[in-house]
């Protein structure tokens, strides 16, 4: 089964909407932030400063299992700064 993607421009689109609610506005950058990761949402909410480790050449990953069947799963989250990953 196909599940399509997100186009980059439908992603800026997405990413410029403004709810004028903060709660609506944290969904919107988890979702986002998933897409970016490929992690499930369930397992971009469930994530904490524990998952996020500094590797041997200074970039970050996120180190944490899925939460559907608790695989092991490492991710770079591409595109997002430190300040970024904090803030999600």
């Amino acid at each position: 089964m196909d599940r399509g993607y997100l186009t980059e421009d439908e992603i800026k689109i997405i990413l410029k909407k403004e709810d004028g609610f903060e709660r609506l506005e944290n969904v919107r950058d988890l979702f986002i932030f998933s897409c970016f990761t490929g992690l499930a949402y369930i397992d971009v909410a469930n994530l904490t400063q524990d998952n996020i480790r500094k590797s041997f050449d200074g970039n970050l990953w996120i180190i944490t299992k899925r939460q559907k069947d608790q695989h092991g799963r490492k991710c770079s989250p591409a595109g997002y700064s430190q300040n970024d990953i904090e803030e999600v």
